[in-house]
Parts: C-alpha cells; sequence; structure tokens
C-alpha cells in the first residue's frame, strides 16, 4: 500500500548524530509513512549505524540506498526517484523531529486542500547551544502568486510537505551543479509550481546550526551560487511587475534570498567581463525592488550596495578588487583551517 509520506534523509559523515535522527522518525505519533535513508557514500561509519539501527528495530518501513558520493542535491534526487509517497519530507541527517513533527502536518493537510505545507521549525546552534523559532508565517492559508509575500521559504527545504504528483510532473529535482544553497534553486523551482500553501507555527523541526564539518563550513565562493540565479528568473518570470514588487517589500527573507542570487550572478558577471549583461541585471523588476527595500546589514555589503547604486564603474574597480582575490584568499585559509583540524 503505498504510504501518505516518504521521508528522505541523505547521509553522508554523521555518525554523530545520525541515530538521534533516525530515533526521532521512529517515534513520530504518525506513522502513514516510508523512510528512504540515502548513503552518499559516506566515509565514516554512518551507514553502518544506521542499518544496525533499522534491523535492530525491526524497521520495515525504513530503507536505504547506497550510492557514490555526489553531493547533498544528487542523494536528495536518489530519495525522490525511489520514493513512493504521495508526499515528500527532506529531513537533514544531523537534524531530529519533535515526536509529532508528521502529525502537524497531515493536520494541515486534512484542513486544506494545498500543494504545500510548512510547519514551524527551530534553530539549535551547537557551538553555543542558542534556541532560535522560526515561526512567524503570516498566513494559515495562501494562494500564489496573490500571497508570495507570506511564503517563507526559499532558504530552507526542510520542515515541509511537497506534493510528489507535482515533482513528477514537471520533473522538479535538485541541481546537482549547485553544491551550496542549492535548496535556494529548489525551492524557486518548486514553488512555481505551487497554487496555495498552508502553514502553520506548530514546531516540529529542528535545525543543528554550526556543526563542525557541516556543508556551511566548507569553502565558499562567489561561483557556488552562480547556478541559481538561473532558477530564480524563470520563477519570477512567471510574475508581474506589483507582485513583485509587493513581494520583497512585504518578505524580507525573500528580499534577502533575491538580492543574494541576483548580486552574485551580477559579480560574476563583472569577472567573466560580461559587462552589458551586468548592467542589464541591474534594471530589471528585481533590482528596481532591492534598490527600494533592502536594508544592508554589514559595512561591505553597504559599501557594495551604494556603489551598486550609484556607479557601475566604481563597483567594477571593487568587484576586481575584492572578489578577483577572494576565491584565492579564501582557498587559502581554508587549507590552512582544514591542515590544522588534521
Amino acid at each position: 500500500m503505498r504510504p501518505l509520506i516518504s521521508i528522505i534523509i541523505p547521509v553522508y559523515n554523521v555518525e554523530k548524530y545520525i541515530i538521534e535522527c533516525l530515533e526521532s522518525v521512529k517515534n513520530q505519533t504518525f506513522t502513514d509513512f516510508e523512510v528512504i535513508v540515502v548513503n552518499d557514500g559516506t566515509k565514516d561509519n554512518s551507514a553502518i549505524i544506521a542499518q544496525e539501527y533499522i534491523e535492530k528495530n525491526n524497521l520495515t518501513n525504513f530503507y536505504i540506498i547506497n550510492k557514490e558520493n555526489g553531493g547533498l542535491s544528487s542523494a536528495r534526487n536518489a530519495g525522490l526517484d525511489n520514493a513512493k509517497g504521495k508526499w515528500i519530507y527532506l529531513l537533514d541527517s544531523d537534524d531530529w523531529l519533535e515526536p509529532d513533527a508528521m502529525q502537524i502536518l497531515v493536520d494541515c493537510l486534512n484542513k486544506y486542500d494545498v500543494d504545500l505545507v510548512i510547519e514551524g521549525y527551530q534553530a539549535y546552534d551547537e557551538s553555543t547551544g542558542a534556541v532560535e523559532v522560526w515561526n512567524n508565517y503570516p498566513f494559515e492559508y495562501g494562494v500564489l502568486p496573490d500571497d508570495l509575500w507570506g511564503l517563507h521559504s526559499f532558504s530552507f527545504s526542510v520542515a515541509r510537505l511537497y506534493k510528489k504528483s507535482i515533482i513528477d510532473e514537471h520533473k522538479v529535482r535538485f541541481d546537482e551543479r549547485i553544491e551550496y544553497a542549492e535548496d535556494n534553486a529548489w525551492q524557486f523551482d518548486y514553488n512555481s509550481h505551487v497554487k496555495s500553501y498552508a502553514c502553520t507555527n506548530r514546531v516540529g523541526y529542528n535545525y543543528r546550526i554550526n556543526r563542525s564539518g557541516s556543508l556551511t563550513d566548507r569553502l565558499i565562493t562567489p561561483k557556488m551560487k552562480y547556478h541559481i540565479a538561473e532558477h530564480m528568473y524563470r520563477f519570477y518570470e512567471l510574475l508581474d511587475e506589483k507582485t513583485i514588487f509587493d513581494s520583497l517589500k512585504k518578505n524580507p527573507r525573500l528580499l534577502s534570498v533575491t538580492w543574494g542570487v541576483l548580486s552574485t550572478n551580477v559579480v560574476n558577471d563583472i569577472l567573466d567581463k560580461k559587462y552589458d549583461d551586468a548592467k542589464a541585471k541591474m534594471k530589471t523588476t528585481i533590482a528596481k525592488s532591492i534598490n527600494q527595500f533592502l536594508a544592508p546589514r554589514s559595512k561591505k555589503e553597504r559599501l557594495f550596495f551604494w556603489l551598486w547604486k550609484h556607479s557601475f564603474l566604481l563597483l567594477r574597480m571593487f568587484v576586481v578588487v575584492y572578489y578577483g582575490n577572494f576565491e584565492k584568499i579564501r582557498r587559502s585559509k581554508f587549507m590552512q583551517k582544514m591542515s590544522a583540524r588534521g
């Protein structure tokens, strides 16, 4: 019998956390789900620990897929290819769920006929122990594109249900060219096909941040977000100017993601000496909206944003001086950091 939900858990070098993750899934109060654990060529004992845990607890609805290492996007895609559920739930293997995480989402499904369901989640800072709750959704029910500004789901792919029929019909997959922030591209693609969504402020997902060895601890260069722009532009092409304007004005998270992708894309164009392309992107409706509503946070971002608005020539000089050496400098520091750990 087809399960209601397929929970996909990519596994790579998480032997310290995998039991807590699987235990939190096993203890769910709602049980009509399958679990697909994707061993993405882990180099530690994560996959062995997961297999032993599944066998010890006789978890017949838990399955392990073994594949060569291809990264998080590749692992999630392998899970999607094998999922049988009507809905997809993505869970990172260093995170964990509250016992009623699935029930929270199913309650929304029973109340609303929607294409996407989002639950509250909280971030646990492993370095400090601090916890921050993220559940300030303005709508319990929203339709697109009218209520796009209330859809706070462009930075994370976890803590929500995706309709498998949409994923299959439109061939929505994670972009395996993207090494970091692949969630952004996924959200732009999936939300392009969402007609309505539901949100609940009840917290079901625990998201671990500042974990040593996580993806966010890897070397990040301007090129890593380059392909995300392709997905973002396709998404915004579906919207009229008023919707874009209102959404970026009212949704700081969407504004931040859009600015990050657009500015990085312009930086890459300048580094590649595609100056006309860069200028064109800085004159789009997206850019005009950002110019009105963005509030830069750091000194570097304030300088960059001022140059962005007032002088393309000076912006070019800044990009070449700062970002032109960025990869070399960061790579040197990153290698020093890795050597110190080793």
